[in-house]
């Protein structure tokens, strides 16, 4: 794989995108092929082999994706190096957009591993575990739509932190630490500000969900 700005041609590894973790793991692939397809993202032009794109994008010599890219060029050049077999990191930071540009040049278990579903089980199975994770994937999300909304990603992530949040009010232990801040307590005692003030300064998972963008 190479990659070129429009006005110097250079190779993938003397690319200079921003991504620290890209960065150092770019590296000029040899197959034995010509790259034959070059693909515009944004202000960068790859040049890419045909086999490592579906037969929608690859039945021409050129292509430019649209402005709405997900994720713009550094999620395609993550995207192709996952295809051409590059250990690149997968990170809360990143996936929502490695997911929605997967969806969109249809990388499923015909093209290239099934990208889609890994990502899937990095989002299951990694991000959704920890209340952290969960809370900076929802915040990547609202710069990923609709993609983001339409792969039920935000659904997902909102269901997640609700049913954790639910676990953290209901935990036996925590309840006996604080009793003042029980259902039953709150329910059957007089409301106030300073209550209010109480639970925040305690429960600080209210904070987070109180400072989440909800413009979905």
């Amino acid at each position: 794989m190479e990659v070129a700005s429009p006005l110097k041609d250079s190779s993938v590894s003397s690319s200079p995108f921003s991504s620290p973790n890209v960065s150092a793991l770019l590296k000029t692939q040899e197959t034995g092929l010509p790259v034959a397809v070059s693909v515009r993202v944004g202000g960068k032009i790859f040049n890419l082999h045909k086999w490592i794109l579906n037969k929608r994008l690859n039945e021409s010599n050129e292509i430019d994706l649209p402005p709405g890219f997900p994720g713009g060029p550094e999620t395609f050049e993550m995207i192709a190096l996952f295809i051409y077999g590059s250990s690149t990191l997968i990170d809360p930071f990143n996936v929502v957009a490695l997911r929605c540009a997967a969806e969109f040049l249809e990388m499923t278990e015909d093209y290239s591993g099934n990208l889609c579903e890994r990502f899937d089980l990095y989002l299951n199975q990694v991000v959704m575990q920890s209340w952290d994770d969960t809370l900076i994937v929802l915040q990547k999300c609202q710069t990923l739509l609709p993609w983001s909304e339409d792969l039920l990603i935000v659904s997902r992530c909102i269901e997640c932190l609700a049913f954790m949040a639910c676990m953290e009010i209901l935990d036996h232990e925590r309840r006996h630490e604080t009793p003042e801040l029980t259902l039953e307590a709150l329910g059957t005692g007089n409301w106030s500000c300073k209550t209010g003030r109480e639970i925040m300064n305690q429960d600080l998972w209210i904070k987070d969900l109180i400072a989440l963008p909800f413009g979905f």
